[in-house]
């Protein structure tokens, strides 16, 4: 029996990032909204700021940014450590695992309950593989964190998986990194329009952070090979100077074209625009070798076939559903031919998009957020 009123849950949701920019974080929000409960988010910004956002209530707090991500991180647990505590949550949702100590500490002072995304395997990622200690702290913060925690999810069923087994706990529930499901086809013209970009040009589009092993610069090198096709690079992140530096320098800057970072559901208007969306995931480590990314199934969603990488937890949608092509990034022939394909075949690209309208009524966010608010029913739930 249900024995409490989601109307009184006030729910916070605390992320190192922008709620605007994460579909994810952006995603889990809105059901929480839809679940009933109120929402706010807590994230680091420039300046003290507090705004609204589809309902949902936005504080921006002024971190140190100068002395490093360990300052950073440090005066953000500290700012949101309080601003939380005056809040009186009855839930919080650690969006991250950077997130986690902040999150911890509310709970101890208000006896509110925690959610926690483990939306990366942490303890995989391959920008710490060199930086040992780094990655030694932030894996004992996860493993003394997690067991404290009232509920965690990840975003794919190996990640789940491993963390059950790794840290010897339940095994977390499994959302998947899917994108609202589109009520209408979209403007297919709508980057031609914006960026000027001629009939007679294939566009294919990445759209996320720009980061090392996201096959970006194995992208610009596609362009040199593919004269008849622009690149449109959705997104911003540490990257990007490189890259734009790197198209300079192989001669293809004006057919690769950076939009910076957009909000969530401005950056999915532009995706119909696009002739292939691209997901090159190199195997960095074993967290991006379980990795679905959200743009996958963001451009499958807009009926926009997939360039993806042949790595397993991937190219088993795109062999069972038949929405694209499956390559190995490092592999620049194995790519040129399938992006000539793409362009190529006609009767293959049309089935690709059929493939993709089919598979779009199956990889959505209505699906992921029946089992979170199961979930949620469970955290608040008494025999």
């Amino acid at each position: 029996m249900v024995s409490y009123k989601k109307s009184a849950l006030h729910t916070l949701v605390f992320e190192i990032g922008d709620i605007q920019t994460d579909g994810r974080c952006r995603n889990i929000a809105e059901s929480l909204l839809r679940w009933g409960a109120s929402v706010t988010f807590i994230g680091p910004g420039e300046l003290d700021k507090e705004e609204y956002l589809n309902g949902i209530r936005i504080f921006r707090l002024r971190v140190i940014t100068q002395l490093g991500s360990k300052v950073m991180y440090a005066h953000y647990w500290i700012r949101s450590f309080w601003k939380g505590v005056t809040l009186r949550p009855s839930l919080i949702v650690a969006e991250d695992l950077y997130s986690l100590p902040a999150a911890l500490a509310v709970k101890f002072f208000t006896r509110s309950k925690i959610l926690y995304d483990a939306k990366e395997l942490y303890f995989a990622i391959a920008s710490l593989h060199q930086r040992p200690v780094t990655q030694w702290f932030w894996t004992t913060i996860e493993q003394l964190g997690i067991r404290y925690v009232d509920g965690v999810i990840t975003s794919g069923e190996r990640d789940s998986d491993v963390i059950a087994e790794r840290y010897t706990i339940s095994r977390p529930v499994t959302i998947n990194n899917h994108p609202p499901k589109r009520t209408e086809g979209g403007d297919k013209n709508i980057l031609r329009k914006t960026y000027g970009i001629a009939d007679g040009y294939s566009i294919f589009l990445y759209q996320g952070w720009l980061l090392r092993g996201r096959g970006l610069f194995h992208l610009i090198e596609l362009m040199t090979a593919i004269e008849k096709a622009y690149l449109v690079i959705m997104g911003d992140g540490p990257l990007r100077q490189e890259l734009e530096d790197d198209s300079r320098e192989k001669l293809v800057s004006d057919r690769v074209l950076f939009t910076g970072a957009l909000p969530y559901g401005t950056m999915l208007d532009y995706t119909p625009g696009a002739d292939v969306g691209c997901a090159l995931i190199e195997d960095y480590g074993m967290s991006y070798r379980h990795a679905r990314p959200n743009k996958m199934f963001e451009y499958i969603q807009a009926g926009v076939p997939v360039l993806v990488s042949s790595m397993p937890a991937m190219q088993e949608i795109v062999e069972e559903w038949q929405v694209g092509l499956a390559v190995e990034p490092d592999n620049l022939p194995e790519t040129i031919t399938a992006a000539k394909k793409f362009i190529d075949d006609k009767d293959f690209y049309r089935e690709c998009v059929l493939n993709c309208r089919a598979a779009a009524e199956v990889f959505h966010w209505g699906e992921e957020e029946v089992k979170l608010t199961a979930l949620l029913d469970s955290l608040y739930t008494k025999e």
